[in-house]
């Protein structure tokens, strides 16, 4: 049976270097799904993750998330959290 294409198909190999893409779900691994995007990702992966996850997600992840300060920062910026 053919899988269909999610967002998640979508998103840059670049991001899944170590997993198997298929392995992943969005709302179990929300938060290193968020962090591999801040970090890792092009702008249209941003995009992507935004569109599909919402800021009311990402803002509860960001809360626990173990990024560098230029991402922190963007997400209290893009997000108003400061």
């Amino acid at each position: 049976m053919k899988r269909t294409l999610s967002w998640i198909d979508r998103l840059s190999p670049v991001l899944f270097w170590d997993v198997e893409r298929t392995s992943i779900n969005a709302e179990t691994h929300a938060r290193w799904l968020l962090e591999r995007v801040l970090e890792r990702g092009q702008w249209e992966d941003w995009l992507l993750l935004r569109d599909n996850m919402g800021k009311e997600v990402i803002a509860a992840q960001a809360k626990h998330m173990r990024v560098d300060q230029k991402a922190r920062n963007f997400l209290e910026h893009w997000l108003c959290l400061s």
